[in-house]
């Protein structure tokens, strides 16, 4: 019971710290979280899906068109990039 007790003294102390995260932070875990999701392993995920997401976000930031370009090379269609 007293390590319980110990425990939780040790632990409440972080969780009423924490905090909710700000606008730009939010943006940045959202972006994290979705690159970390993409399956771009060489076997069976896809480069290029993760540069088409980052190019989605880059014009939702204002970036024009002519500013993005996506590539890959038709032997390796998966491999592509921004």
């Amino acid at each position: 019971m007293a390590r319980l007790a110990a425990a939780l003294g040790a632990t409440l102390p972080l969780m009423a710290s924490a905090q909710a995260l700000r606008p730009d932070q939010q943006a940045f875990f959202e972006l994290y979280k979705q690159l970390i999701e993409t399956n771009t392993s060489l076997s069976a995920g896809s480069c290029t899906q993760a540069a088409a997401q980052i190019g989605e976000r880059l014009k939702s930031a204002g970036f024009v068109d002519r500013d993005i370009t996506l590539f890959s090379v038709p032997d390796h269609p998966k491999e592509g990039g921004i």
